[in-house]
């Protein structure tokens, strides 16, 4: 489609005209064009890698290979989970009832979501053996999937979220049932190239269109139009909101539906226990990873972390994690206001400790040196959080904050840390998007009453057990969205989140609950990239989502084959 019609706005004003064509199209047809993205999820992932390890400022091979199965195994998986329940719903069927219970307290129903595919026996195989809970507001299984009215929807993301954006408009345009623009800024000219042959499917009939923005202004422009019904945020924070609503004109001047993941700093959890030395520095590297990520560009990178005073453990546990991230070499930043941020966050915390710096990054106007990493350790609970940035804001850079709590005494040092903790992450930490719980397994299997109820305590739409945030998205069966599924982020004006992922299609989900091991055998970050080639990341990711049918017949595949150059303005760019 963008093609024919490179103009954004026009390509805006031709998908309105299609919106009425994609509400009446057959379930079948919907079901096959989603078989075909998945075909093509497949064939582009090595592609897509390199692209998005190129908009980075990295060109060394084992990165992009590092990024194949972040993009692969989600929308995959998302993809299976979303034509199990097309299939049930064009067959006339009921959708399956997985196991159920009672939410505590009564109030609602906690879901234990299938394991459709193959993707758990291997990560069982793996040792991520997983298991995904998500909690809804009532006491039924209703079907989210219903006659839509026909609707245009625009896909707008803050930070470095291509996958989730992606992920997004599959859920807009095959849940929801609207035609879908997905803005992207003009420094992701080339990942737009396999975007658009990703989506194929819907481009061809006009049914979806990615939007390459000149600049913030023109962006603007797009997600106020008022050719759309509906605009989807991914990685917005409320002060994000509140500068679009004032770019805009007012936060009236928006859509009249606003989704989206409102982020703040997301928390750890990181409980007491008898860890070995092994095992503190294995999650010193998880958390590492979590805020490493993209140079802490993601809206899912760890920002806060609350441990015990009392921990015996927890000085060894922070010098690791100082350790890890002064390891990793920083990538090129990807925001034009990273470097403004972590300017202000420094300011409050002049005491941090400081270590490298990125390289520039030339591909992106105005963005420059990513700034060097800032682990900022508060010996003490704040008198004030609301007036506290670690607790209110999201640099979107290399910032982690780490906060010991005291929590009574040695003998009822879990139970009286995991009550302040939460409260601390409900009521003093802004958002409710997502956390991370931390928690060894004889921690687990001795406290587990008490664990499980600081879990159904916690009000955040996506909790993760001992793994990064961002593989809350991997099974693809969780709710993804703030808890409740609505948060007020200006005066008056409600975001409803709903759940951006929900490919099992329930009704009015919470939050979900995404359970993995103590320990896994696998990183998502390597800080030496020499362990991994494109082949074999592709393979290891295909065996996940496909099974040893998928493995194997990869084998043959050769999209993996060394890159070619797209574009003479892309800079030399690999496709």
């Amino acid at each position: 489609m963008s093609e024919v019609e490179e103009d954004p706005a026009q390509l805006l004003a031709v998908l309105a005209t299609r919106k009425a064509d994609w509400a009446a199209t057959p379930l079948e047809d919907k079901y096959q064009a989603a078989l075909e993205i998945r075909s093509r999820v497949l064939e582009a992932a090595s592609r897509w890698s390199r692209v998005a390890a190129h908009t980075r400022g990295c060109s060394k091979e084992a990165v992009a290979a590092q990024e194949l199965p972040l993009m692969l195994v989600p929308l995959a998986n998302y993809l299976d989970n979303l034509l199990v329940s097309l299939a049930a719903l064009k067959a006339c069927a009921p959708l399956p009832s997985p196991p159920a219970a009672a939410a505590p307290g009564g109030d609602g129903l906690v879901v234990k979501a299938h394991p459709w595919g193959t993707v758990q026996t291997w990560f069982s195989l793996l040792g991520w053996s997983t298991s995904t809970e998500v909690t809804l507001a009532s006491a039924s299984q209703g079907a989210q999937l219903r006659a839509a009215s026909p609707a245009v929807a625009v896909v707008r993301s803050v930070g470095y979220a291509p996958v989730e954006s992606l992920a997004a408009a599959l859920h807009l345009a095959f849940v929801s049932g609207a035609v879908v623009g997905l803005v992207l800024p003009a420094w992701q000219a080339p990942l737009q190239l396999v975007m658009e042959y990703i989506m194929d499917p819907l481009a061809r009939g006009a049914f979806f269109a990615t939007l390459l923005a000149a600049d913030d202004a023109e962006a603007t422009a797009l997600t106020s139009s008022p050719a759309i019904d509906r605009l989807h945020l991914v990685g917005f924070t409320p002060d994000d909101f509140g500068a679009l609503a004032e770019a805009a004109g007012g936060a009236d001047a928006l859509p009249p539906l606003v989704s989206g993941e409102v982020h703040g700093p997301a928390p750890w959890i990181v409980a007491p226990g008898p860890w070995t030395q092994a095992q503190l520095a294995h999650h010193s590297q998880v958390l590492a990873e979590a805020a490493a990520y993209a140079g802490g560009a993601s809206p899912y990178a760890a920002r806060l972390v609350l441990l015990p005073t009392a921990w015996e453990q927890a000085d060894a546990f922070v010098d690791l994690v100082r350790g890890e991230l002064a390891g990793y070499k920083l990538p090129a930043a990807v925001d034009p206001g990273v470097a403004q941020r972590h300017a202000d966050f420094r300011r409050h915390y002049p005491d941090a400790f400081v270590s490298g710096a990125g390289p520039r990054n030339d591909l992106i106007p105005g963005v420059g040196p990513c700034p060097p990493w800032v682990v900022n350790v508060l010996e003490a609970y704040p008198d004030d959080p609301a007036s506290e940035p670690a607790f209110q804001t999201d640099p979107r850079g290399p910032v982690l904050t780490i906060i010991a709590t005291d929590a009574g005494s040695e003998e009822e040092l879990l139970i009286s840390f995991l009550d302040r903790a939460v409260r601390a992450v409900n009521e003093d930490v802004q958002g409710s998007f997502g956390m991370t719980l931390v928690a060894h397994g004889a921690t687990q299997k001795r406290y587990a009453a008490q664990l499980d109820a600081a879990l159904a305590a916690v009000r955040y739409g996506v909790v993760v057990v001992n793994a990064n945030l961002g593989l809350g998205l991997w099974s693809a069966q969780t709710h993804w969205g703030v808890h409740g599924g609505a948060a007020e982020v200006a005066p008056g004006r409600t975001l409803r989140l709903g759940s951006t992922q929900n490919s099992l299609l329930y009704d009015e989900g919470v939050k979900g609950v995404v359970r993995f091991p103590f320990e896994t055998y696998l990183h998502i970050l390597p800080p030496e990239y020499r362990s991994i080639t494109m082949r074999a990341s592709r393979q290891l990711a295909v065996g996940i989502v496909d099974g040893m049918r998928g493995f194997l017949r990869g084998l043959k595949d050769k999209s993996w084959a060394p890159p070619v150059t797209v574009g003479e303005g892309s800079g030399g760019v690999v496709a």
